[in-house]
C-alpha cells in the first residue's frame, strides 16, 4: 500500500510539471507591424493587450486581443485608411480551423515607394495535428503607376519561431529591423499581382505538430502615385482528400486488391 501512495504522489508530481512547462494559448501573442520601407521605417508595431484604444496622429483599438486597428499617416508620403487586423475565435472564418485576417480598406501613396505589413499569432492549436491545408486567399485592387505589385507571403511554423518585429511602436516613429522572416518554416504561400484586381487562392501542404503560429507578410511597391485595398484570409483547413490519397498510396492500393478479391460472383 506504501509503494502505491508513493508512486501515485510522484505520478501527480509529474502531471503537475507537465501542466507547468506545456505551451498554453494563453502565451498567445497577436501582433501587427505597419512600414514605410522594409527596414526601420517609419511605421507602427502594435500588440494585441487587451486594451481600448490609442488615440494620437492614428487611432488603434484591441479587442478581445485578437483585433488590431490602424488608420492614420503613416508618413507624409503614405496615409493608411483603416488596416485591420484579426485572428480566430474572434474571427469568423467558415472552412478554416485557425486564420488570421489582414484587411486594408485603403493606401494612399503621392509617390514611388514601399509599404510593408505583418501580421503575426502564435500559440494556434485549434488544428488537429497531421496533414493539413496551409489557405491563403486574397482580394482587391491596386491602383498604381505601370510596375507597381503587391506579394502575399503566408507562413505557418510549429512552434512560436515567428518573426521579431522589434519593440511595440506607436505613434509612428523608427522601428528595429524584423528578423527571421521565413526561418524555420515548412510551409509558404505565395501569391504576387500587378495593376488591376487581386484575386486568387492557393494552398500548401503543413504538417502540424503541436501548438504553431501563422504570419502573413504583405509588400506593396508602388513605382508612383497610387493606391491599394486588400483584404487576405489565410490559415490551416483540411487537407484536400486527394493529397492524403497520394500519401497513402501504398495502403490504399493494398485495400483496392482486398476489396476486389473480396467480390463474390452472382450466381446465374
Amino acid at each position: 500500500m506504501l509503494r502505491i501512495r508513493n508512486f501515485m504522489r510522484l505520478m501527480a508530481v509529474l502531471v503537475g510539471a507537465a501542466f507547468l512547462t506545456a505551451p498554453t494559448e494563453a502565451q498567445a501573442a497577436f501582433r501587427l507591424r505597419i512600414e514605410s520601407g522594409t527596414t526601420t521605417g517609419p511605421g507602427v508595431v502594435l500588440t494585441a493587450d487587451g486594451s481600448s484604444g490609442v488615440s494620437g496622429s492614428s487611432f488603434y483599438s484591441t479587442i478581445l486581443n485578437q483585433n488590431i486597428t490602424f488608420s492614420g499617416q503613416l508618413t507624409a508620403q503614405f496615409t493608411i485608411n483603416t488596416t485591420n487586423g484579426a485572428s480566430t475565435p474572434a474571427l469568423v472564418a467558415p472552412g478554416y480551423y485557425d486564420a488570421i485576417d489582414l484587411s486594408n480598406f485603403t493606401i494612399n501613396s503621392t509617390g514611388a515607394g514601399v509599404v510593408r505589413l505583418i501580421l503575426e499569432q502564435t500559440g494556434l492549436g485549434s488544428a488537429p495535428n497531421g496533414n493539413l491545408t496551409l489557405k491563403q486567399e486574397v482580394g482587391g485592387v491596386l491602383s498604381g503607376a505601370a510596375g507597381s505589385t503587391i506579394t502575399f507571403d503566408t507562413y505557418a511554423v510549429n512552434g512560436v519561431a515567428v518573426p521579431d518585429l522589434g519593440h511595440d511602436q506607436f505613434p509612428t516613429g523608427t522601428l528595429d529591423p524584423v528578423t527571421g522572416i521565413g526561418a524555420g518554416s515548412p510551409a509558404v504561400a505565395t501569391q504576387s499581382f500587378g495593376n488591376g484586381s487581386l484575386s486568387g487562392t492557393i494552398g500548401v501542404n503543413f504538417t502540424k505538430t503541436g501548438l504553431y503560429s501563422l504570419y502573413s507578410v504583405v509588400t506593396v511597391n508602388f513605382t508612383g502615385a497610387g493606391s491599394v485595398s486588400f483584404n487576405e484570409m489565410t490559415g490551416t483547413a483540411p487537407a484536400p482528400a486527394g493529397l492524403l490519397l497520394a500519401l497513402t498510396g501504398i495502403p490504399a492500393l493494398g485495400l483496392g486488391t482486398w476489396f476486389r478479391r473480396r467480390r463474390v460472383p452472382t450466381a446465374v
